[in-house]
């Protein structure tokens, strides 16, 4: 199925049910493209979202145009029952989240080669409302040699909070990374 070129906007919010049942389940759909790569934290990303235990059997694998991973609500049969005209069953509606993840030197890389720049850009141009860059690390240990890289980091993060849609969030490590994604589905 291909994705359409701009997220399909909602006509009404989910229903909710009487009896509390799901009327959507929420699924992490990764880009393909994250399961290759260089680096321990690249590698361990995929098997680390399955197994944690807020994503088990929600984390689906797609090519992205852009961005690591988007949130998608499959519409259950509680969904389409309480409304009608409702979606579905078995309907698939892409959420106003796009995610990009990168670790701290990766960031750093991207910004020195300008591709941190081009994937703002793209993922702004999507018209999602809801842009999340996720720098998994220590950006000041992945900058140490470099005062002037660390200071133009910072302003690019700060720039993209304040100029656009983009929320950043800095992780520790792989399993607050994963946990954070838990929490977004």
């Amino acid at each position: 199925m291909p994705w359409a070129s701009m997220p399909v906007e909602l006509q009404f919010p989910f229903p909710m049910t009487p009896d509390g049942a799901l009327v959507a389940e929420v699924f992490l759909v990764e880009d393909d493209r994250e399961m290759v790569g260089v680096g321990p934290s690249r590698d361990a990303l995929p098997s680390r979202l399955r197994v944690n235990p807020g994503l088990a059997n929600r984390v689906e694998r797609r090519r992205l145009p852009t961005g690591d991973a988007v949130l998608v609500a499959h519409v259950t049969a509680a969904g389409e029952a309480p409304v009608a005209g409702a979606p579905q069953t078995g309907t698939k509606i892409v959420l106003d989240q796009l995610i990009e993840r990168q670790t701290a030197a990766d960031m750093v890389a991207s910004l020195r080669d300008g591709r941190l720049r081009q994937q703002t850009y793209y993922m702004a141009a999507t018209g999602c409302k809801g842009l999340v860059l996720i720098v998994e690390g220590d950006l000041d240990a992945a900058t140490e040699n470099g005062a002037n890289v660390r200071e133009e980091a910072k302003n690019v993060l700060a720039e993209l909070t304040v100029s656009s849609n983009f929320v950043f969030k800095n992780t520790a490590d792989l399993t607050e990374t994963a946990a954070l994604f838990s929490s977004l589905v």
